[in-house]
Parts: structure tokens; sequence; C-alpha cells
């Protein structure tokens, strides 16, 4: 199985570029994290690398897993938050507790795995990043603007490195 090399600068290069170098997948899912946070829409974020790095295609049971984890957390919290809830309000009698735990549950199932598809693009391929070459994360856009609120985000990182170009 062949790897797929991880966005070039020059695929993704705008007017306003801001790229900081980061020792490793972890450090640009947090600094991903955090552009996203501040308000960096997430298409404008790229994971970059060099030659070398290479994104895996991560096997489908590796993303079924992601999946399962995810709606998991959520029908777990949803249902203790649900059984609260019915058990605070007692609306229903004594199975209300049960109902509105299953209530919950479903609830909250759907809430994690939806708002998990929220998340750019850049920072699922941190997951599947094989460890060999360099990798940077950029914020390629159009808006000044964006880019200055990008490199204050990186810069409060403390990449590796940063450019701005």
């Amino acid at each position: 199985m062949g790897s797929i090399p991880i966005n070039r600068l020059e695929d993704v290069r705008a007017t306003h570029n801001v790229v900081s170098a980061v020792r490793d997948a972890e450090a640009a899912r947090g600094i991903i994290e955090a552009l996203e946070r501040h308000g960096v829409e997430g298409s404008r974020i790229a994971l970059l690398g060099s030659r070398d790095a290479a994104v895996r295609p991560s096997p489908l049971r590796w993303a079924v897993g992601r999946v399962g984890r995810l709606f998991g957390t959520g029908l777990i919290l949803g249902s203790i938050a649900g059984a609260a809830f019915g058990w605070m309000t007692a609306i229903g009698g004594q199975a209300a507790a049960l109902l509105w735990a299953v209530f919950g549950g479903v609830v909250g199932a759907f809430a994690v795995v939806v708002s998990s598809f929220g998340v750019s693009r850049a920072w699922w391929r941190t997951f599947a990043a094989e460890s060999a070459g360099t990798l940077a994360v950029g914020v390629h856009t159009e808006d000044p603007a964006e880019a200055a609120l990008a490199a204050r985000v990186l810069e409060s990182a403390r990449p590796m490195s940063m450019n701005r170009f």
C-alpha cells in the first residue's frame, strides 16, 4: 500500500500565507485546534510536509473504531445526563430515569458524532501522518486580517519556526 504525499506548499499557496514547522503530528493537531477555536476557517488550514512525509490511508477498521468510540462516548454521557434529568424531575414516575437515560443516550451519541464532522481535513490527516519528514501547519488566505490572526495563534503555540509571506 503506497503513501499519499501531504499537501505541498505549491498546491495551497494564496495571497497571504503563514506556515509554522512543528515537531510531530500531535503538535500539528494542537495548532490546528487552536486555529479553529480562534475562528480561522478550516478549509484554509493545511497540513504540509516534506517529500519524505506522507499520509497512509487509514484502514477501514480505524475509521469504524473512531466513529464507534465517539458514538460510545456520546451514548454514555447522554445516558448519564438523561438519567440525572429524569431522576431530578421525576416526570413519568420511576421509569422516568430509564426513559430519559435512553433518550439522552441517543441524543448524546448523535451530537458527538455529528460534531466531529466540523473538524478540518488537516486535523484528520494528523492521525495518519507518518513520522518521517518534516511537518508544518499552514494557513493560506486572501484575507490579511485572517493571516494576522493565524500568525498570532501560531506564535503563541511556539512552533520550531514560522514564516509569513
